[in-house]
C-alpha cells in the first residue's frame, strides 16, 4: 500500500531543531505523521523512543494501536514484537516505550527521567500536559551523545496560559491565514512548527464529520476557528476581561458609524508599550476597529497614529499628557485633523481599569481577524488581573480610558 503523507509532515524527517510543535485541530491525524516518523527511526542505528502523555492508565488500549497501525502500512509487522507498553523493533533492538506521567500507580515523573538512553520523546496530548516543571525534567533527560536528539510534542491548542504557548509562542508569533481565520504560529528560533487542520486531512473525513464542522463554520466561527482549524484562544483564568464581544465587519462597522473616538496612552520608559485604541459608536455599541500598540519610537508611532486616526475619520481623541504626552499631542497635531484632548490622569491606573471592565464587557466589541499588533493589544488586555501585579497594563489602561471617553460623550446613551 502506498503511504501519502502530507507534505508538512517530512520536516520531522529533517532533523533541524530540537523541538517540533505538531499543532491543529480536529479531524486531521496528528499522530498519523510522528508515528509513521517514529516507526522508521526505530530502524535507525540508534533510537530509543519515550511516548508519553500525561493522564494514562493503559497505554495498550490507547497509544499502541497508533503506532502499530503505522507499522501495518509500511507492511513491517513482521519485524516488531508488541507488548502492553512497548514495541521493540526486532531486526534492531530499538524500543518505543508508551508511558503515562500520572497513572494509577501516582506521579512517574521521577522514573520516567531516569530511563536511559531516550533520544526521541514524544509528548501526545499535549494540551492535558499542564505541569511544565514535569516536561523540564523529562526534557533534560534527553541527551544522549549516540544520536539525535529530539522533543516531538503533538496538541489541540487550547488557551494562551498553557506553558506551551507562553514558551514558544507569544514573543514568536507569526499568523497564517485558513479559512478566513488568523491562526497562530511560531517562529522561535528552537523550534519546528507543523501546523495542519482539516482542510489537509479532507479526503480521509466522512460526510457527516464534513457537514459538522461546515455547521460549526457558520453558526459558531469563534468555536470553528478553535477546535477545527486549531486557534489558540484567549480564555485566560482569573482574567478580569472574559468572555469578550467579538465581530468581523470592520468596514461595515465603519460604515454606519455614529460617531469615532481615540485613546492614546503614550509609552513613557522601559517595556512600556504606546497603546492607541479607536472606537465606533453603533447604535449603543463600541465597536474596537483599531489599535496601534507598540514598543516602537516616536518616529515610528507618531506617522502610524495619524494614519489610524485619519483612515477612521476619528472625531475626537483623548491623549495622556503624563510624561511626554504633552510634546507627543504637539508633533501627532501637524499630521491629523482629528481634534486632539489632552488628559492628565490622576486616578489610580488598577482602580480606573476596575472601575470600567464592567462597562467593556458590556458594550465593547473586539475584532475577530486581528493582525499581529491588534493580537499583542488583545494578549494583554485579556491577561490583566484583578488581584494580580501585572507585567503589562497599557492595552487595558488606553481601554479603560476610552471606556471612560464614551460615557462622558454619550452619557444620554449609557
Amino acid at each position: 500500500m502506498r503511504i501519502v503523507l502530507n507534505e508538512k509532515y517530512k520536516a520531522l524527517w529533517n532533523k533541524k531543531t530540537r523541538y517540533y510543535v505538531v499543532t491543529g485541530g480536529r479531524g486531521l491525524g496528528k499522530s498519523f505523521g510522528v508515528s509513521l516518523n517514529i516507526a522508521e527511526q526505530s530502524y535507525d542505528d540508534f533510537f530509543k523512543c519515550l511516548f508519553v502523555r500525561y493522564f494514562m492508565n493503559t497505554a495498550y488500549d490507547s497509544i499502541i494501536p497508533e503506532v502499530r497501525s503505522k507499522i501495518e502500512l509500511l507492511g513491517s509487522e513482521q519485524d516488531f514484537h508488541v507488548t502492553k507498553t512497548d514495541i521493540i523493533n526486532k531486526i534492531t533492538g530499538n524500543q518505543i516505550l508508551f508511558r503515562g506521567v500520572k497513572t494509577s500507580s501516582g506521579d512517574q515523573t521521577a522514573k520516567l527521567k531516569s530511563l536511559e538512553g531516550v533520544n526521541v520523546f514524544v509528548v501526545d496530548e499535549a494540551e492535558e500536559f499542564v505541569d511544565e516543571e514535569k516536561f523540564n525534567t523529562i526534557d533534560l533527560s534527553i541527551r544522549t551523545t549516540s544520536a539525535f536528539n529530539m522533543v516531538i510534542i503533538i496538541m489541540n491548542p487550547s488557551n494562551t496560559q498553557h506553558w506551551v504557548y507562553k514558551r514558544w509562542f507569544k514573543n514568536h508569533l507569526k499568523f497564517i491565514e485558513v479559512d478566513g481565520h488568523k491562526i497562530q504560529t511560531t517562529t522561535h528560533p528552537e523550534v519546528t512548527h507543523i501546523h495542519t487542520t482539516y482542510l489537509d486531512n479532507l479526503d480521509n473525513l466522512d460526510e457527516s464529520f464534513l457537514k459538522l464542522a461546515k455547521d460549526y463554520r457558520e453558526k459558531d466561527p469563534t468555536y470553528y476557528a478553535h477546535k477545527f482549524l486549531g486557534q489558540w484562544t484567549d480564555f485566560k483564568e482569573g482574567a478580569l476581561f472574559d468572555n469578550l464581544k467579538t465581530f468581523k465587519d470592520v468596514e461595515f462597522i465603519r460604515a454606519n458609524s455614529e460617531g469615532a473616538m481615540a485613546y492614546i496612552d503614550v509609552a513613557d520608559e522601559g517595556k512600556d508599550y504606546l497603546c492607541m485604541v479607536v472606537g465606533h459608536l453603533v447604535g449603543s455599541e463600541i465597536y474596537i476597529t483599531d489599535v496601534v500598540y507598540t514598543q516602537e519610537n516616536t518616529d515610528v508611532t507618531i506617522p502610524l497614529c495619524a494614519k489610524v486616526l485619519n483612515e477612521n475619520k476619528v472625531n475626537f481623541c483623548q491623549v495622556e499628557t503624563n510624561g511626554m504626552g504633552a510634546l507627543f499631542i504637539k508633533m501627532l497635531r501637524e499630521l491629523t485633523t482629528t481634534e486632539l484632548i489632552g488628559i492628565s490622569n490622576k486616578t489610580n491606573k488598577n482602580t480606573r481599569i476596575i472601575m470600567n471592565s464592567s462597562f467593556i464587557k458590556s458594550r465593547f466589541n473586539f475584532l475577530e481577524d486581528k493582525t499581529e499588533m491588534y493580537y499583542k493589544y488583545m494578549d494583554h488586555l485579556t491577561d490583566f488581573k484583578k488581584t494580580e501585579k501585572n507585567e503589562f497594563d497599557d492595552a487595558p489602561d488606553a481601554t479603560s480610558g476610552l471606556a471612560l471617553f464614551f460615557q462622558v460623550q454619550f452619557a444620554e446613551l449609557f
